[in-house]
């Protein structure tokens, strides 16, 4: 993974886009063409596969942006704190 975190938001939300696209294959599939039930069987069951790794990546693209979040936080708390001193050393 990126060593950022936007980074690692990125890939997450590829792997996740990625994910969907082939679950909208499978879906027309399921639809569209008639298949054996082997062939469905076969199908569901990769179906509800993405589903589950689309809900994990979801899981952890929420922990990435609260850590986000958090990083944002205190990197703006930082930056108005050496204001701060920058304007209590610049008065005296």
């Amino acid at each position: 993974m990126s060593p950022t975190i936007a980074g690692q938001i990125e890939e997450v939300e590829k792997e996740i886009s990625g994910c969907e696209r082939k679950l909208d294959h499978i879906e027309k599939k399921l639809r569209l063409k008639r298949l054996t039930d082997e062939e469905q069987k076969s199908l569901h069951e990769e179906e509800k596969k993405l589903r589950k790794e689309i809900s994990d990546h979801r899981k952890v693209l929420g922990e990435l942006r609260k850590e986000n979040w958090k990083s944002m936080v205190l990197s703006v708390s930082l930056l108005g704190l050496c204001y701060f001193i920058y304007v209590i050393l610049w008065k005296f």
